[in-house]
């Protein structure tokens, strides 16, 4: 069974602060917004720990203490009392410190969790029959090193433990996460720089390959034009040539000519043989 721990508060916001540092299934949580209603919840379920806010309005918080301390079932429970005007219950209740532990909001879990301590010896140091309020103060008698812990004592401890690891974990997955985003960066930075790189290697290699493209095609186009000049010439003088010896051919005087008029007298001089 778990001990039960009550925080009496009017703020909501400081009970959830309150409730969120202690470990889950650790304690059970009861919650009261006022005075009367944190002292019906203490007279009905007689918790194992109460954490209570000294000003509050309606039944504060200091008239709670007192019918507490007035009832001998009730007397022995610790109380940690809450205030952001320690001054103010320093002078008000001087005299009651020895019934409860007061801690200054805002606060933390590692004062929190020593402020239980102390209310619980505290709590202890009370068993004895003891006038409201000791004068002198019954003096604290401490514990033994082999005394047994009680079972809220226990859970405290269970839950400061608790505590500790989950702020260590919660360190550790902070760096892990810290060193994965930087490596992640990191590895992202490299990949920018490869790929732009990479882009102007290629736009670098793009452009000589243009380049030499555009100069072979130049010189292509020169020798194709070079070369269309000279079959161009070529024609010209093979025509020139056939002109001239047309020509030749149809003059009787030119050797040529001369040779065509033989063959033509052969021709027709073998024809009239033969017929």
């Amino acid at each position: 069974m778990l001990p039960k721990f009550l925080i009496v508060d009017d703020s909501k916001t400081v009970r959830a602060q309150i409730r969120q540092m202690f470990p889950e299934n650790t304690v059970e949580v009861l919650e009261a917004q006022d005075g009367t209603e944190g002292l019906d919840l203490i007279c009905q379920h007689k918790p194992d720990l109460i954490l209570m806010d000294f000003f509050m309005p309606g039944l504060n918080g200091w008239e709670v203490i007192l019918r507490i301390k007035a009832d001998p079932k009730l007397r022995l429970i610790p109380v940690v009392m809450m205030s952001g005007r320690k001054q103010e219950v320093v002078e008000q209740a001087p005299k009651l410190f020895e019934y409860f532990e007061l801690v200054e909001k805002p606060f933390g879990q590692e004062t929190l969790v020593r402020a239980i301590k102390s209310a619980l010896t505290k709590a202890r140091a009370r068993k004895k029959p003891a006038p409201l309020p000791p004068s002198p103060p019954a003096p604290v008698k401490p514990q033994s090193k082999n005394s047994v812990p009680s079972g809220a004592e226990t859970q405290i401890l269970k839950a400061q433990l608790q505590a500790e690891f989950n702020e260590k974990y919660a360190k550790l997955q902070a760096e892990f996460n810290e060193n994965y985003l930087k490596i992640q960066a990191e590895f992202r930075t490299r990949q920018t720089r490869m790929r732009t790189e990479f882009n102007e290697q290629q736009a670098k290699l793009q452009a000589e390959f243009n380049k030499q493209h555009a100069k072979t095609q130049a010189e292509f186009g020169k020798q194709q034009a070079k070369l269309q000049t000279d079959l161009e010439g070529l024609r010209k003088r093979v025509a020139s040539l056939m002109m001239f010896s047309s020509q030749k051919l149809r003059n009787p005087s030119s050797p040529a000519g001369t040779i065509r008029c033989t063959l033509k007298l052969k021709s027709r001089r073998n024809r009239s043989q033969a017929s």
